[in-house]
């Protein structure tokens, strides 16, 4: 084994992953080889045994990375203007259809009746207000598809609404979603 192969390249050489449990959450402390074949052809048991504190470190440090990757992102998701206010709405309206629409079956229908006044909320104002908000709610409905082609468009978009340009990922979305419908026209 080249004795000057660093952390990284040990662990994609011998596919080596940490035990977990929790799924996932916590480190048992124990390592996982996974091929444990081209470990013993190159005799470097020892020498994975050896630098096992530094492989645990590199987990621990990717984990960490992972973490900070995570906050940021929820940092982000609720710094979209008006997204709170927009899911609200949408929340209010959804729950008062299905209430409604509920009034009209069974043996106790009241056809409408006692359900409440309709929310006045006004999604189009509100989503013209915080385009940003807008992009992301629809395009996170894609990402709910069960077409997975759809909910990778949709993932895409969510991903540059995110990070990047809202209007660039809905346009992109449009012209993917485009092209899909184009491909599977005669399905």
């Amino acid at each position: 084994m080249d004795e000057k192969m660093n952390i990284k390249e040990m662990i994609e050489k011998y596919n080596i992953a940490p035990e977990t449990k929790d799924f996932g959450e916590t480190y048992t402390g124990r390592l996982l080889v996974r091929n444990t074949k081209a470990m013993k052809r190159d005799h470097a048991e020892n020498l994975l045994r050896e630098k096992k504190p530094e492989i645990m470190a590199y987990f621990e440090q990717e984990k960490a990375k992972k973490e900070d990757e995570k906050k940021d992102r929820e940092r982000r998701i609720a710094g979209i203007e008006g997204l709170e206010e927009l899911k609200k709405a949408y929340k209010e309206l959804a729950e008062w259809r299905i209430k409604f629409y509920s009034s009209f079956d069974g043996e106790d229908a009241v056809g409408g009746m006692g359900v409440g006044e309709e929310p006045t909320h006004d999604v189009e104002a509100l989503s013209k207000k915080y385009p940003r908000a807008s992009a992301y709610l629809k395009a996170r409905e894609y990402t709910l598809m069960t077409n997975t082609e759809l909910s990778k468009i949709g993932q895409k978009a969510v991903e540059e609404v995110i990070y990047g340009d809202y209007q660039k990922a809905m346009d992109d979305m449009e012209k993917e979603t485009k092209k899909f419908a184009e491909r599977h026209i005669w399905d």
